[in-house]
């Protein structure tokens, strides 16, 4: 549920959501599983992870504090499936820093979901459950985006998305903006 609320988030929650070109086609057939065509263009995502701000506790022990951690997740085409999650911060739901930098790489961004998620750390068991935020890779944009965290009040987490430039190139061209973002800088506030 959470990534088709983040697939339909471009649209404003409404209507349908028109598949991207390539898929399409009726001409070319589309292959998740080998993505790669007359244009493929691998793309890079660094993400850092600054801080968060008063994240609820999720254990109603008293005197329970969390101990935080964010998990980015990437959903699409099979190639483009992958996770990677920041330290946890130990008894510190009030004001955590990470400055932890996740990178990916994104095969099909028209596909692409990317996913937030808080977690309390546990040692002993499951991790719980604070919040998360999805949204389509395409709509990251540049500058600052203030995003709530799905599923709690009063909460916060900033990402700083670095870059995302295509693969093997050392500079993006204002054509490469136009076709796809491919220099994003951007705060995110989840």
């Amino acid at each position: 549920m959470d990534q088709n609320d983040g697939l339909f988030s471009q649209n404003g929650h409404c209507g349908y959501i028109l598949k991207p070109a390539f898929m399409r086609n009726i001409d070319e057939r589309f292959d998740p599983e080998n993505p790669q065509n007359d244009g493929y263009k691998p793309l890079s995502l660094s993400i850092q992870v600054i801080s968060g701000q008063q994240l609820p506790k999720v254990n109603i022990k008293e005197g329970s504090i969390i101990d935080p951690l964010v998990r980015v997740e990437i959903h699409g085409v099979p190639l483009d499936q992958a996770k990677q999650e920041t330290r946890y911060i130990d008894n510190n739901g009030f004001n955590p820093a990470w400055y932890d930098t996740l990178q990916f790489t994104i095969h099909v961004p028209e596909l692409a979901l990317v996913r937030f998620v808080v977690e309390d750390y546990d040692k002993t068991s499951k991790n719980d459950f604070v919040g998360q935020f999805t949204l389509p890779f395409t709509c990251i944009q540049p500058g600052t985006s203030p995003f709530h965290q799905m599923h709690q009040k009063c909460s916060g987490l900033y990402q700083f998305i670095n870059e995302n430039k295509q693969l093997g190139k050392n500079e993006v061209t204002k054509n490469d903006l136009k076709t796809l973002i491919n220099t994003t800088e951007a705060v995110i506030f989840v």
